[in-house]
């Protein structure tokens, strides 16, 4: 009995738990339901106040089809907009926020966001209740990505920040080369999701940069970091300005035409072609195809009325036709220059005087020199916004060169005795660092009198531009290991060249160095731009090891970014070929390398990449400079421009060369023949005008100062079918007055290809 008693009150006892548990359970459904209601009402809330300012809405319960898989319907509540009522109330569709057509919150509270992009966003109630609680702005999205550019147009794409929770952003964008002005950031678009859009009719191949900010109710975050610069694609090159005669014979007509803008891919070609428009029927005919913007058009008849037309063409596509105005030849032969059209800067060539040290602009059509700054170029730095009196870099250097020279001659006595050099060519290098070895100071001040007792030359300036560019060669011939080739074709110092007599040859190579700079002369030296660097005192970056060894820096590069622990064992040493070890630090070989310690080991192997492995040689070299050089003396130049004091200008301008030319012998700047060289100098590539160069003047580079005496172009007596001459010592072309272009172009092929030696210097 007690036990039946007892078993019927256990029963008894689970009824009443499982009537306690259905009632908690009740209750607990009842609280949830509450506290949904209530998220459901604050979240009504914010998004009515957030998003609908402006205008009135619908809000509407929406029962969903029933979902298989769950066995339930979704219910939402509906806040709705139509561009109808926007239209009504007098808000812009393209206002700057762009409203939602719906908000659809769910039973939980879990909002979904649909812009007019058709885009949506899921907010939980959570999230959307900490923003309307929020008390702190956002942090800075994440930079603006580029998802797709054309040629006139970018899609961009922007999202919030990891665990950040807004409610909007904005996009702002503006021209890459605006960014230092003063012109206002434009506005893209005022988003209330992540999203893209694609910013359109734009210019191609033109830079544009992008910054998004977020908001929530407490405020908008900073902007993110700049993204860009995106560029648009490449187009087709801009049409034409009709050609122009810019110098007229009875015979010749000197056709030219402005440069197009490329819009981003070089110009492959011009297309030129003339008719005869007194001939009916006549058609036009291509004559010139190329990337030169003239063309000497021969071989024509007295009162010839002609037509011209132009087409650009690059890699994306081709211009139109553009026709000149009908051109008529002389009656009579002497050529005459012509009244330009007016037009933009590309006109005039910036150019330096030496001897009256200052600017000088030349007219590449007219041939005219002006000292006064040219209207055309006045006008384009005002619309550039920069001053009138703005000067190139290049202008700034010759300058700063100038001063330099002035202040490294002051009070120097006048010299008339030269310093005189007797050398053999098979051992030129020898017998001058054998001479220098013997010069004082007062020596090396002294002006270069170069012989070579195999040939007849007399020194005039020609041997010795010869003597500084052929020594300056053999130094870095690679069978005397003072330098060492790197990938790029550059030479670095060879850190094996640290015994006596490599040292002894770099404090000579120093003076040489420094007097080649002391008497305006270049060399032939391609050295790495760290070594430039060290010459002006510049700090050696990364980046010139990247540049210097990017096989070095990537292998640094690892060992900053990955975890060595049991991976490098290595330690604060350098082993040399030789089997010597180096500390970078005191007591180094005796440091291992460490997950704690690898950065200052980076730092240190970027140092002795750089600098300490070479350390001797370039302390060496420097004590031979500062013989004739003060301490100091280029740290007032950037790095690049004592590349240019060292080597000149090896890129050949043409019309830099025909601004600096004088004529002699019946020549003129509108002679055919003199028109016609220029012309084949355009078309050839830089190496090949550099032989020109050297055959006419000795140097393969236009001087910094100008050519003394002036490079001068002299007719010739010879027959028109005879080769060329030159003086180098005197920069003088002997030209014959060649009958056509192509034997123009053969024989002074062959002279400049085929000329060695200074017997008829």
């Amino acid at each position: 009995m007690g036990a039946r008693v007892s078993a019927k009150r256990i029963v008894a006892g689970r009824r009443n738990e499982s009537n306690e548990s259905e009632f908690d359970l009740d209750e607990d459904e009842r609280r949830i339901k509450e506290i949904q209601e209530k998220n459901k009402q604050i979240v009504v809330s914010f998004f009515v106040a957030r998003f609908f300012q402006c205008v009135r809405i619908k809000i509407q319960r929406i029962d969903m089809p029933e979902d298989v898989k769950e066995k339930k319907k979704h219910v939402y509540l509906w806040i709705t907009i139509d561009d109808h009522v926007l239209k009504q109330q007098n808000v812009p569709l393209d206002a700057t926020f762009s409203y939602p057509l719906a908000v659809a919150v769910d039973i939980t509270g879990d909002t979904y966001v649909t812009d007019r992009t058709n885009g949506q966003r899921r907010l939980k109630s959570q999230d959307i209740l900490a923003l309307a609680t929020a008390t702190t702005p956002p942090i800075p999205p994440d930079s603006v990505s580029l998802i797709e550019a054309t040629g006139h147009s970018l899609r961009v794409g922007w999202r919030e920040a990891s665990g950040s929770i807004v409610d909007r952003f904005e996009v702002q964008y503006k021209l890459y080369k605006d960014m230092h002005g003063s012109k206002p950031w434009l506005f893209l678009a005022n988003s209330i999701l992540p999203s893209h859009m694609s910013l359109e009719m734009l210019d191609c191949h033109t830079a544009y940069v992008f910054r998004v900010r977020s908001h929530n109710p407490a405020g908008w975050s900073d902007y993110s970091p700049l993204s860009g610069p995106f560029t648009t694609l490449a187009g087709a090159p801009e049409k034409p300005q009709p050609p122009f005669a810019a110098v007229i014979s009875d015979t010749f007509i000197n056709v030219c035409w402005t440069p197009v803008p490329d819009n981003g891919a070089p110009i492959l070609a011009y297309s030129l072609e003339m008719k005869n428009a007194h001939q009916i029927n006549s058609v036009f005919t291509e004559i010139y195809r190329g990337r030169d913007c003239g063309y000497l058009v021969a071989n024509l008849a007295p009162k010839s009325i002609l037509m011209f037309r132009l087409k650009a063409m690059n890699s994306v596509g081709e211009t139109l036709w553009t026709e000149s105005k009908p051109i008529r030849t002389k009656e009579f032969a002497r050529p005459e220059v012509q009244e330009l059209p007016s037009g933009g800067t590309d006109r005039w060539v910036e150019c330096w005087d030496g001897k009256e040290e200052k600017v000088f602009y030349f007219n590449k059509y007219t041939c005219q020199r002006s000292y006064e700054v040219p209207a055309e170029i006045l006008e384009a730095r005002r619309k550039a916004g920069d001053s009138e009196s703005v000067e190139s870099p290049e202008m700034i250097f010759r300058k700063k060169r100038f001063h330099f020279h002035r202040e490294l001659r002051a009070n120097l006595p006048a010299h008339t005795a030269p310093f005189d050099l007797t050398l053999h060519r098979q051992t030129m290098f020898e017998e001058t660092v054998a001479r220098f070895q013997r010069a004082s100071k007062k020596d090396l001040q002294l002006k270069p009198r170069i012989t070579f007792d195999d040939e007849g030359g007399i020194d005039s300036g020609g041997l010795t531009k010869d003597w500084y560019l052929q020594v300056s060669r053999l130094a870095a011939d690679k069978s005397r290991g003072l330098f060492r080739p790197l990938d790029n074709s550059l030479l670095e110092i060879n850190p094996e060249a640290d015994t006596p007599d490599h040292l002894k040859l770099f404090r000579f190579f120093g003076k040489f160095l420094a007097k080649a700079i002391f008497d305006r002369h270049v060399v032939h030296l391609p050295l790495a731009p760290v070594l430039y660097k060290h010459f002006v005192g510049l700090a050696i970056t990364t980046e010139d090891l990247i540049a210097m060894d990017p096989q070095f820096h990537k292998s640094l590069k690892w060992i900053e970014d990955n975890d060595v622990t049991d991976v490098l064992y290595e330690t604060f040493s350098i082993t040399r070929s030789n089997n010597t070890i180096v500390d970078l630090k005191e007591n180094g070989r005796n440091i291992d390398v460490t997950e704690a310690n690898k950065h200052e080991y980076v730092k240190l192997m970027l140092q002795w990449r750089t600098e300490f492995a070479v350390r001797p040689q370039l302390d060496a070299l420097f004590n031979g400079m500062h013989v004739l050089l003060p301490n100091h003396a280029l740290h007032c130049f950037e790095w690049s421009e004592v590349e240019l004091l060292l080597n000149g200008n090896p890129n050949i301008d043409v019309d830099l060369l025909r601004a600096n030319v004088n004529f002699q012998g019946g020549y003129d700047a509108n002679a055919q023949v003199v028109l016609w060289l220029w012309q084949a100098l355009r078309t050839w590539d830089n190496a090949k005008r550099q032989l020109f160069l050297k055959f006419t003047t000795g140097s393969p580079a236009i001087p910094l100062d100008g050519f003394e005496p002036p490079f001068t172009i002299t007719k010739s007596d010879l027959e028109p079918t005879a080769l060329p001459r030159s003086h180098t010592c005197f920069n003088q072309l002997v030209l014959p007055e060649y009958l056509s272009y192509a034997v123009l172009q053969e024989k002074i092929t062959f002279a400049i290809q085929n000329t060695e030696g200074f017997e008829l210097s």
